[in-house]
């Protein structure tokens, strides 16, 4: 059995997998247009952390034309500088840490690590778990994920 699920991993086809989260965002959308539309009006400089499969999924439905989102952070430093479809710029956090008021955290798993190293750097930007936001019908009130 765990030679049949090795050997699948080893020779599945990962394109097959991209796109998988813009239904998910798609049906969010409401939610995470809320949360953006706050940070608007509070006038803060928004970031997401992770430029991967998620984050540029997330990017090509909440803010493809690049409005939105002033800073797209991920630790690969191969990708800093690269251009996405949507015109965000990936980006290393000590670049831009000083322009930018909140994190968005695009994966859960990560979570706690980047909230260790951007409080390390500046403990006032205010981090946001993507996966927490979108999942809290529960609460209307979008300040509690940012105040």
């Amino acid at each position: 059995m765990k030679e049949k699920f090795c050997e699948l991993l080893k020779n599945h086809d990962s394109s097959q997998f991209t796109g998988t989260y813009h239904p998910y965002y798609d049906y969010r959308a409401r939610r995470i247009d809320e949360f953006l539309k706050y940070c608007e009006q509070q006038q803060y400089s928004v970031a997401i952390w992770g430029a991967g499969i998620k984050g540029t999924a997330f990017l090509d439905v909440c803010d493809a034309d690049a409005q939105r989102i002033h800073y797209v952070i991920d630790k690969n430093e191969k990708n800093w500088g690269k251009t996405l479809s949507t015109g965000h710029v990936i980006c290393g956090f000590k670049d831009v840490y000083e322009n930018v008021d909140i994190v968005l955290v695009m994966n859960k798993v990560y979570f706690g690590g980047v909230y260790r190293e951007v409080k390390k750097i500046n403990s006032e930007i205010k981090l946001v778990n993507l996966d927490l936001l979108l999942m809290s019908d529960i609460i209307e009130d979008i300040k509690v994920f940012v105040e």
